[in-house]
């Protein structure tokens, strides 16, 4: 497989093991009314800044460092970008809280690759 193929895959293992693991960002996001979060997994931040928790910034610290760990094993070249969008909303039948999340990576020649996984629904008190 290429090194730029593989990339793909690093979206997807990103958005996968971010979905599993972000029920703090879905509950806060619900708390404070924000339904839309982005991760910058280079600068390691979190925006907007007060989901920002030490809880959080664990998660992104760890998707952040499996993206260095991948791309040294690949040996490829340099990432310029690399984020990760997740949307929160709450089901109005179940008011279990859904995700999507959506890993970007865009490459040194300017490619986007990404991959999109949602979380499991979960009832979150608000």
């Amino acid at each position: 497989m290429s090194r730029y193929r593989s990339l793909r895959g690093v979206a997807h293992n990103l958005a996968q093991k971010f979905a599993t693991s972000c029920e703090h960002f879905a509950y806060l996001a619900m708390s404070h009314a924000v339904p839309t979060i982005t991760v910058d997994l280079l600068s390691v931040s979190v925006s907007p800044a007060q989901l920002s928790s030490d809880r959080n910034l664990n998660l992104v610290e760890t998707c952040s460092a499996d993206l260095h760990r991948f791309i040294a094993s690949v040996k490829a070249n340099p990432i310029h970008a690399a984020h990760i969008t997740a949307t929160f909303w709450q089901d109005p039948v179940t008011l279990a809280v859904c995700g999507r999340i959506k890993a970007i990576i865009q490459d040194d020649q300017q490619r986007l690759w990404t991959a999109v996984a949602s979380n499991n629904p979960q009832v979150i008190s608000t």
